[in-house]
């Protein structure tokens, strides 16, 4: 059986998607690979060491962080000495380790693979431009030296403005995710975190759900100027939040809490929710909106796809793919409140009407052709 490396800058217990979304790529390649994983000990309760679900997780001290990034010369270190034991290193991007890994990886003729979950996107500022760009510089020298490039979908291959230099090596498709699988059971639920949904519900009638970061990437100010805009209009609706709005790089919550103040009526924090309560957030809500305004694969617009809960997302590259090919959503204008705010309306008039489509959902998201794709991308 051959190695794999995976190289990943946050990997769960980490709660964002692009840390769940390489945990489901290692854990649908580990009967066909001995798959170690290197990431960052983001707290310092983890375990540096251990083993889980056949994958070998090791993670290393933090050296300095960068905005979000946390970089760790450790894991350097111990990929530099180890290297000779790996077959194969997956980079997932962005990452601030992505140029001494691919560099390493090259000049001791290891297979180099990077799976782009997106082109790093932070607030203006001079100091967010320069960090852009030293990312963006590392990136390109990286994907110059791999062998493949790898992202969710050619949409976002082609607008990406990294990926799209390299074309030739590029491959699209979207990794297995386990709640598509057919054999998925339903998943278990939160009973208390149900109850508090359904009484919400028989208050309001509608719940509309959003999850994520409250950064300003993902455009959550422009979501809550709409639904003040709807609420001009009808009172029938609670906007559901799950996620975390304390964000220590970025203090985009605390900006918009004006918008926050005017919508205490219609408005529920739910907070970071374990995958069970998550299970029980979306197949509580009505519809669920992602307005970002970059967005390479919205893990969470999956989730809710899964628990047929029809989305509404940003006419962005990358998050429009599922719901183009499928019709399961609308689309929006991104930054544009009133386009969002008429989109919400139309799906709430219409919300049975997006039943017929959800066949071409289990066909987007086809588990057995995902699994051929990750395997061709990994092995040819």
């Amino acid at each position: 059986m051959k190695k794999i490396t995976i190289v990943s800058d946050f990997y769960p217990p980490h709660w964002t998607g692009i840390a769940k979304s390489i945990f489901y790529l290692a854990d649908s390649i580990k009967e066909e690979f001995f798959t170690t994983v290197l990431t960052v000990q983001f707290k310092q309760q983890l375990p540096v060491s251990e083993k889980k679900e056949g994958i070998i997780i090791k993670r290393f001290p933090v050296s300095f962080t960068l905005s979000r990034a946390k970089f760790s010369g450790a894991l350097i270190f111990h990929f530099l000495r180890n290297i000779k034991h790996s077959d194969v290193i997956l980079i997932n991007s962005p990452s601030i380790h992505i140029l001494p890994i691919s560099v390493i990886a090259k000049i001791f003729q290891k297979k180099l693979l990077i799976f782009h979950q997106g082109d790093l996107i932070l607030p203006k500022g001079m100091i967010n431009y320069f960090i852009q760009q030293i990312f963006d510089l590392a990136s390109l020298i990286s994907f110059a030296l791999a062998d493949q490039l790898a992202t969710y979908t050619q949409d976002y291959a082609h607008n990406s403005r990294l990926l799209k230099k390299f074309p030739q090596k590029t491959q699209a498709f979207i990794p297995p995710l386990p709640y598509f699988a057919p054999t998925q059971p339903a998943g278990q639920v939160d009973q208390q975190l149900k109850r508090k949904l359904s009484t919400l519900k028989k208050k309001k009638t509608f719940l509309i759900g959003c999850a994520g970061r409250f950064v300003e990437e993902k455009g959550f100010d422009v979501l809550l100027a709409a639904i003040i805009k709807l609420k001009e209009q009808r009172d029938d609706f609670f906007l559901v939040f799950a996620g975390e709005t304390n964000i220590s790089y970025e203090k985009t919550f605390f900006k918009n809490q004006e918008l926050v103040n005017q919508l205490k009526d219609n408005l529920i924090f739910l907070g970071l929710l374990n995958d069970i309560q998550l299970n029980s957030f979306y197949q509580a809500m009505d519809l669920f909106i992602l307005p970002s305004r970059s967005e390479c694969f919205g893990l969470v617009q999956a989730e809710a796809m899964a628990k047929k809960t029809p989305v509404i997302v940003s006419d962005i590259p990358g998050a429009r793919d599922p719901v183009v090919a499928t019709g399961y959503g609308l689309l929006f204008e991104k930054n544009n409140p009133t386009a969002l705010m008429l989109a919400i309306k139309e799906m709430l008039n219409h919300l049975k009407s997006f039943d017929k489509n959800y066949k071409k959902v289990a066909q987007y998201f086809d588990q057995d052709k995902a699994q051929r794709a990750l395997l061709n991308f990994l092995k040819n």
